[in-house]
């Protein structure tokens, strides 16, 4: 009789334990909170990047008892978000976001997703700052490399960082309408519009005619085909030139302008 009793008692604990295992409480989560939003850039030219949030994650369901990080970090990989817009945002916009994950790691892991829906509205951006481009650059006479009279343009004072910036690797170039073959062509900071188009062989005879105190009119382009961005970056090339000055905070009030030669 003892024995079938500590037997009988023995049956309703292991059941008790496998009821309780089988009915364990998972771990709500919801994906907006897990996710590390940002909106980068200026008034109606921002972009949006969502990063999942491997720690968060961890701070939910992480147990002592049995190691999660790798499956932690597999369902992290698994996590895709999808949405109806992340370029050239404004404020007010409101993006809706949508997420897929793997079930079957949410599983077991011992989460339940609440929502794989979220929103985020657009606020706080600043606007461009609105400038001529008289206020960019300066122009002047210069030496050509390899010998002629070249056209130079130097970045103003305020701009000299984002000059370099734009004109060396983003596809910033100027036109000058009184000179239309002539290349622009590149040093280190500075800017030259030269009649030579095979500038390398240094031809001293292929010169601009121009005199000082001369009118002329040039003008900002965009050359996509001059834009080099990382490998790993994920935001498409800007469309035009309008921006590509956006990105450095500014907009032009028109992308031509006329200079004297000095």
């Amino acid at each position: 009789m003892k024995k079938s009793l500590i037997l009988a008692m023995s049956v309703i604990i292991i059941s008790s334990v496998l009821f309780a295992g089988c009915g364990a409480a998972k771990t709500t989560i919801d994906f907006e909170s897990l996710t590390n939003t940002e909106v980068t850039g200026y008034n109606g030219y921002a972009d949006l990047r969502l990063r999942f949030s491997t720690k968060a994650l961890e701070d939910l369901v992480w147990d002592e008892t049995f190691n999660h990080a790798v499956v932690i970090e597999n369902f992290a990989d698994s996590v895709k978000y999808t949405y109806n817009n992340y370029q050239n945002l404004k404020n007010g916009d409101r993006v809706e976001i949508q997420v897929d994950y793997n079930e079957n790691i949410a599983e077991t892991l011992g989460i339940r997703v609440a929502n794989n829906k979220f929103f985020v509205t657009v606020e706080g951006l600043e606007e461009l700052r609105e400038v001529k481009l008289s206020d960019v650059i300066e122009v002047s006479i210069g030496s050509a490399f390899g010998g002629g009279v070249a056209i130079q343009i130097t970045p103003a004072e305020d701009f000299e960082e984002t000059f370099f910036s734009l004109n060396i690797n983003k596809g910033l170039k100027f036109v000058c309408d009184e000179f239309p073959e002539p290349e622009t062509t590149y040093d280190s900071v500075n800017t030259q519009i030269r009649a030579n188009k095979n500038f390398l062989t240094g031809d001293p005879n292929n010169r601009l005619d121009v005199q000082e105190g001369q009118t002329i009119t040039l003008r900002a382009v965009y050359d996509p085909s001059s834009y080099r961005q990382s490998s790993f970056a994920t935001i498409e090339p800007p469309a035009n030139l309008e921006e590509l000055l956006s990105s450095k905070g500014f907009k032009l009030e028109s992308d031509s302008a006329q200079f004297t030669l000095n």
